[in-house]
């Protein structure tokens, strides 16, 4: 993500109440970024969903297709091209 859109997406999300933003103490050219508890139950309620969803996903997978599917996504992960 670039810095423009990094700071718009701040923005909106300070505006939501999402995030906090404050300078860094080591270098004030810098803003630190963290979630208010808003932004925190918001990010516990969308993992919990996503984990629902992929739960639901799986009912029809044995044990080790389970396993064999996690195994080869950590793969598929580990091979995708990152950016330098």
């Amino acid at each position: 993500m670039d810095r423009p859109r990094a700071g718009r997406l701040t923005t909106e999300l300070l505006a939501e109440g999402l995030v906090t933003r404050g300078a860094a103490p080591e270098d004030s050219r810098y803003a630190l970024v963290g979630l208010t508890t808003q932004g925190r139950e918001l990010v516990a309620a969308i993992n919990e969903n996503r984990r629902r969803a992929v739960a639901a996903a799986l009912t029809g997978f044995a044990a080790d297709e389970s396993r064999t599917l996690a195994t080869l996504l950590h793969r598929f992960v580990d091979a995708w091209p990152r950016k330098p």
